[in-house]
């Protein structure tokens, strides 16, 4: 019904629509294993979230988060029909920054982690990690300030493979913000 109902409204809608059903997966998937927690006896480990054991040399815990970014300006585009336009209008087309909407999402996470930290006794984050992309710089800069991390810190090995001449072909007229470009684009030599 979702994906029936998704074609009929605008990329902020969508964006806005999907996110909610995430957010109520994410949350049901939250609470099973925070009731498994609950439920475990103390020593004994339950997937990540169990308790360190009880005497003995039990290391510290340390605490990952991987995060998404949120929506992208040449998605929003893209699904209102202006993905073209958008494309033209930017120097930098694969590197698309966050919408507004990508914005509040990320606060969105912020809090939702900061609320799941602290339930299950956890640090909150003293260092953010980010690819350079900046989508990703933005997002893990509203991280940092929400969680008052003093540096974010920026890792090329975050990035997946960018090869700028493949990129470049789909910032061509007749260019859309799909990836790889106008149908049938031929692959730049430059690329190959």
């Amino acid at each position: 019904q979702l994906m029936s109902r998704s074609v009929e409204l605008s990329g902020y809608d969508r964006a806005q629509e999907l996110t909610a059903k995430q957010h109520r997966q994410a949350r049901a998937r939250t609470d099973a294993v925070r009731k498994a927690a609950k439920a475990a006896k103390p020593g004994v480990p339950t997937g990540g979230f169990g308790r360190a054991l009880q005497g003995g040399n039990a290391m510290p815990h340390c605490v990952v988060v991987f995060m998404r970014h949120g929506q992208r300006e040449d998605y929003l585009a893209l699904g209102d029909g202006r993905g073209a336009e958008w494309v033209a209008q930017t120097d930098r087309p694969w590197d698309p920054p966050l919408a507004e909407v990508g914005r509040k999402q990320t606060k969105a996470a912020a809090a939702r982690l900061r609320d799941e930290l602290a339930t299950l006794g956890f640090p909150f984050p003293s260092h953010i990690y980010t690819s350079p992309l900046i989508r990703c710089v933005e997002t893990g800069d509203i991280m940092a300030k929400e969680f008052s991390v003093r540096n974010l810190l920026v890792e090329e090995g975050l990035l997946e493979a960018i090869c700028e001449a493949w990129m470049r072909q789909w910032a061509v007229p007749g260019a859309n913000a799909n990836w790889g470009g106008p149908p049938h684009a031929p692959m730049p030599e430059a690329a190959t």
